[in-house]
């Protein structure tokens, strides 16, 4: 009996395999197992995407926090009350407002 690979389904393969390794034919078996896995590794691609994403948020929230600073709005003028800002508000339009968070968001 012929072996063609592609015309069985996976439980036949593992019965004849099964009947192979009894018959001490282990090495012409194929790892079934083996070839049911993915080909692209999942779990280190995702592992380094978390890694770059958590280093990289924290360095631009620090931008954006720095960026407002040298403008004259510190951290805790900032955070928090977007909701206050109106013309005139710690000396700023409102347009400088809006334009310093643009900028800061490029950044």
């Amino acid at each position: 009996m012929e072996f063609t690979r592609g015309t069985r389904s996976d439980a036949e393969e593992a019965a004849q395999c099964k009947d192979r390794s009894v018959n001490g034919l282990e090495a012409l078996c194929p790892d079934i197992s083996r070839t049911s896995r993915s080909s692209f590794p999942v779990h280190p691609f995702c592992s380094r995407s978390q890694f770059l994403g958590l280093m990289s948020w924290p360095c631009a929230m620090g931008m954006w926090f720095l960026y407002m600073n040298q403008h004259g709005l510190g951290f805790y003028d900032v955070i928090l009350t977007y909701n206050k800002w109106a013309d005139g508000w710690q000396g700023f339009t409102i347009d400088q407002l809006t334009s310093f968070v643009n900028q800061g968001q490029c950044v």
